[in-house]
């Protein structure tokens, strides 16, 4: 085998060994990908069970969830007044109608038209 053969095969062979690590590389990502993906859609999906468990059994939870009941309720007063105070820093509130956002200045909401019962003129 001359020297030319002998560096042909050595580099056939690493290429070859290079694409399968490749290969292998790609599928693992793929695989991984995947993975994350079904893991996020089964975390939604217990989410929402949670959801509807919370607003079907709020007023009267299984006495395991209680504290997690009360986690929530303080959760979204707290949720409720930061979104008052965003409102009132960007000088608009809640459409009555459809709960977008509308200026104080608006006579109507831009997304459904309900008249702005709210409708002051800016100084």
């Amino acid at each position: 085998m001359s020297i030319l053969d002998f560096i042909q095969e050595k580099l056939s062979t690493t290429g070859n060994a290079v694409a399968k690590k490749t290969m292998d590389i790609a599928d693992l990502t793929k695989a991984s990908i995947r993975l994350a993906t079904e893991e996020e859609k089964l975390e939604k999906v217990f989410a929402e069970i949670g959801k509807i468990y919370y607003e079907q059994y709020k007023n009267d939870p299984d006495a395991r969830l209680k504290g997690y009941i009360a986690q929530v309720e303080l959760m979204n007063e707290q949720l409720e007044e930061l979104r008052t105070a965003i409102h009132a820093l960007k000088r608009e509130q809640p459409c009555t109608k459809c709960k977008m956002a509308v200026k104080n200045d608006a006579k109507f909401c831009s997304n459904c038209g309900a008249q702005n019962i709210n409708y002051r003129e800016e100084e």
